[in-house]
């Protein structure tokens, strides 16, 4: 007996499935002609569109489509294959002494990309002024001039490489050198990198002129002939004319001479109706007026700030 009612049962339910379609409604004002409902894998259509899906079937392959549109419904997800990995810095060139991050992306067969987390790469910092972390987190060391540096991620079979620069941002903050009022790179052009001798107060080619003053005025500070001169010159033809004489004078400096009348003790003022005369690195500044019983002159050398 339990055989003949399981079978008739079975039957109910399976005209129940295949009579799922909507009726056609009317008014006196309208009438709408309602789409097939899916059952179990059947098309549901319509006027304007057909759609192929899955009543209750986890992962269906089958599209909706029309002229419109299409949608690839009931779909789970979608396999794609990495084809490339692409390596980015924000920005581009780093400041000296500080951080930023690297940041990997993957490329994939349909021309997308999506940027993934540093930790899934493997970083080699492959050279530069810089530490890199496992997250791609990289700082910058103080550097006395521009450098480049590169870093490279590798992920399973593909690399990305990213070259960039170092930027010498702040002239005076390296090493040894650091906030001395002198540039760093002079620094180590002469002395080499965090030499004891380059500090501002020595003189280590002992000509009395210590490296402040010759960084100011733009001297080899190795080499004792390397030397700012100043001398006054008498002209007999003219006694109330006096010319300071003085150099090497550089296009990169700014000079200016000075006077004081009388003694030491007066304060220095600028020469006044002055004329120059150049002569290579050499500079003749003629006083005309140097009626004094005594008159003391000096030089000041200028340059650009830090």
């Amino acid at each position: 007996m339990s055989a003949p009612r399981l079978a008739m049962l079975a039957g109910v339910l399976l005209a129940g499935a295949s009579h799922l379609h909507g009726a056609e409604r009317t008014s006196t004002d309208y009438a709408v002609t309602t789409d097939i409902l899916d059952a179990g894998g059947r098309p549901a259509a319509s006027a304007n569109c057909a759609h192929e899906g899955s009543l209750g079937t986890l992962g269906s392959g089958r599209p909706a489509r029309s002229a419109a549109y299409g949608l690839g419904h009931g779909y789970v997800g979608q396999a794609r294959e990495v084809v490339g990995l692409t390596l980015a810095g924000n920005p581009t060139h780093i400041a000296e002494a500080s951080h930023s991050r690297l940041h990997p992306s993957l490329v994939y067969d349909d021309a997308t990309t999506a940027v993934i987390p540093g930790t899934m790469v493997a970083w080699t910092l492959l050279h530069g002024p810089c530490t890199l972390s496992p997250a791609g987190d990289l700082a910058t060391e103080a550097v006395f001039q521009t450098v480049p540096a590169a870093a490279r991620a590798d992920y399973h079979n593909h690399a990305a490489k990213l070259d960039f620069q170092v930027i010498n941002s702040h002239p005076d903050n390296y090493g040894l050198y650091a906030a001395d009022g002198i540039h760093d790179d002079w620094q180590v052009r002469y002395f080499g990198p965090d030499n004891p001798f380059a500090a501002p107060g020595q003189d280590p080619d002992g000509d009395r002129q210590n490296n402040a003053f010759e960084y100011v005025a733009d001297l080899d500070p190795t080499q004792y002939a390397s030397q700012f001169r100043v001398s006054l010159e008498f002209s007999p033809s003219w006694p109330t004319r006096k010319n300071v004489v003085f150099g090497p004078r550089w296009p990169t400096r700014e000079y200016a001479v000075e006077m004081a009348p009388d003694h030491p003790g007066t304060p220095f003022g600028p020469l006044l109706g002055a004329t120059n005369q150049d002569v290579g690195s050499i500079r003749s500044v003629a006083d005309w007026n140097a009626t004094n019983a005594a008159r003391f002159y000096r030089v000041r050398i200028s340059m650009p700030p830090l």
